[in-house]
């Protein structure tokens, strides 16, 4: 509740604030000009990043390997991307910060060494997820049973389905008068 208020009230009074210190000291139009300029680079830092993480990923994908990194680099990426659209000099510095290449590195393995979020490679090929309160970790494919063991049952899906023939399709409801 405390980082939403942050976020939502005290950010944006802080950025006006020293929008207009900015404007006071150098002039309102290079005030606006180097808020235009910022948006301006941090999306072409933005696109060459995205493309280089993309491409990451898609090797990741081809070797076999989950890319869990990259999922999360690009997710910072989108969060950058959106502090641009922000004007103002404090969600720029942020959004730099998520653009620059070492700092979205550092950040996502400092996620994936939390342990909310583990991505394995080819050998593990998918994620754990930390079950919150329990502390439990289980891969997506794993079941827990009562007693906290894991049971794999990668090749079994729990759901229903019917099988259709196309030319058996009935229409009903509203749609029923446009049949053939």
């Amino acid at each position: 509740m405390r980082l939403l208020f942050l976020l939502f009230i005290v950010l944006p009074i802080a950025e006006l604030l020293l929008l207009f210190k900015v404007g006071q000291t150098i002039g309102a139009l290079q005030t606006i000009a180097i808020v235009v300029f910022a948006a301006f680079v941090g999306s072409r830092i933005l696109k060459r990043q995205s493309f280089s993480t993309l491409r990451r990923a898609q090797d990741r994908w081809q070797h076999g390997e989950v890319p869990g990194r990259e999922i999360i680099e690009g997710f910072f990426l989108s969060v950058g991307g959106a502090l641009l659209l922000t004007p103002g000099f404090i969600t720029d510095v942020f959004a730099i910060a998520l653009l620059l290449p070492w700092t979205r590195r550092a950040l996502a393995n400092r996620l994936l060494k939390a342990g909310t979020l583990q991505s394995f490679g080819s050998s593990g090929a998918g994620f754990r997820f930390m079950h919150m309160g329990t502390g439990q970790s289980t891969r997506p494919g794993t079941q827990t049973n009562n007693s906290g063991n894991h049971s794999t049952n990668h090749d079994v899906f729990e759901g229903e389905f019917t099988r259709e023939n196309p030319g058996d399709r009935k229409l009903s409801g509203p749609d029923q008068d446009k049949a053939p």
